[in-house]
């Protein structure tokens, strides 16, 4: 069973230190319990149309570091709280294309891509790194999160609308899904729908990977923190969350494209995911392909991994892939075929703009 934890925010790694001598004094003295402080208590409340850069590495020598960068500049993460209350706007019943998020018509908050002046505008953004300061992209993965309120089972989801005419939802980061991260060029500036599913603090972590144009591989982590609805004065802190694996109980070996539908445009990098409950340490992947117009799969040599990664072109359109599990030169499971379609990309798709998405409010 795969879980996603959420990793030790820097605040509370900074008072680690200071728990065994808390232990002792406990032993010695009785003290009457304080309540705990709120999820504001010594942060900067980004809200009502502020916009931020939530996850915003920069170089610091050759090192990488992730700040926060807000209207007043550079802050640290644990320094600042993004702040979604109950609005109009924000507060909208989950519409059915998100049903991998929760019930259809169930309450739901969400920050839109498109600027929203009564919540936070949040975003990530790789303009802080020189040009020709990095060989290839930098990646943003989804490491796991912590929630403090009264849900059972809080989730939330980072989308975009996504398919041809931007007519359905690109999932691009969603807890326990094939969705756990993003990528992009240097100088690059992305925004997105931020949804979640109950009120609440929300502690996102983040990991930010990257590799120096000499080779050397850079990475640093950061919490980014939600507050969803009103900021209590008081609220215990935020507990790590298990989540659920997509692979887990479904018996197979499944293949997830990175877009909706596996639907891509001409220059969108092609990811297929492949999971399975089965897979052990030692498993290996076969990816097979047969284009369009062909009668049968060919075995793909280069591709070994649990993602098959291509870039498109219109030959590939209609193209079907499938993938083996083996382990110990056996095949455990076969995936069933995917198909990927392939279309020339308009302005929007060609400047990585996904277009806009309507979202009914409540």
């Amino acid at each position: 069973m795969t879980l996603f934890l959420g990793r030790v925010p820097r605040r509370a790694r900074r008072a680690l230190s200071l728990l065994s001598l808390g232990g002792v004094l406990a032993l010695a003295v009785a003290v009457p319990a304080e309540a705990a402080p709120g999820p504001a208590e010594g942060r900067t409340v980004l809200g009502a149309g502020q916009h931020v850069d939530a996850v915003y590495p920069v170089l610091e020598g050759d090192d990488l570091t992730v700040r926060s960068l807000t209207d007043d500049g550079e802050a640290d993460p644990d320094d600042v709280a993004l702040h979604i209350p109950d609005t109009k706007t924000s507060h909208i019943k989950l519409p059915d294309e998100y049903a991998f998020l929760g019930d259809p018509g169930s309450d739901a908050w969400i920050s839109p891509q498109t600027q929203d002046m009564s919540v936070v505008w949040p975003g990530w953004s790789f303009e802080g790194i020189p040009n020709g300061r990095l060989k290839g992209t930098v990646s943003m993965d989804f490491e796991g999160f912590a929630y403090a309120g009264e849900a059972k089972s809080p989730t939330f989801a980072v989308t975009q609308p996504g398919g041809f005419g931007n007519k359905k939802v690109s999932q691009l980061i969603v807890p326990g899904s094939a969705f756990g991260g993003v990528s992009g060029e240097v100088g690059s500036h992305t925004h997105a729908n931020w949804i979640f599913t109950d009120e609440g603090t929300y502690d996102i972590d983040f990991s930010v990977r990257a590799t120096l144009a000499g080779g050397k591989e850079v990475e640093d982590t950061a919490t980014v923190r939600f507050i969803v609805g009103d900021v209590p004065d008081e609220q215990d802190a935020p507990v790590p969350q298990k989540v659920r694996h997509y692979s887990e109980g479904a018996g197979k070996l499944l293949v997830t494209p990175s877009k909706v539908d596996g639907e891509y445009f001409v220059g969108q990098t092609v990811n297929l995911t492949a999971a399975s409950d089965k897979a052990g340490k030692d498993a290996g992947y076969r990816w097979y392909v047969k284009k369009k117009g062909e009668s049968t799969f060919t075995e793909d040599p280069e591709q070994r991994t649990a993602v098959y990664t291509t870039k498109p072109d219109r030959v590939l359109d209609g193209t079907q892939v499938y993938a083996k599990l083996v382990e110990d030169g056996r095949t455990v499971q076969t995936s069933e075929p995917t198909t990927v379609h392939v279309r020339a990309g308009g302005h929007d798709a060609a400047h990585g703009d996904p277009g806009q998405e309507d979202l009914p409010s409540g």
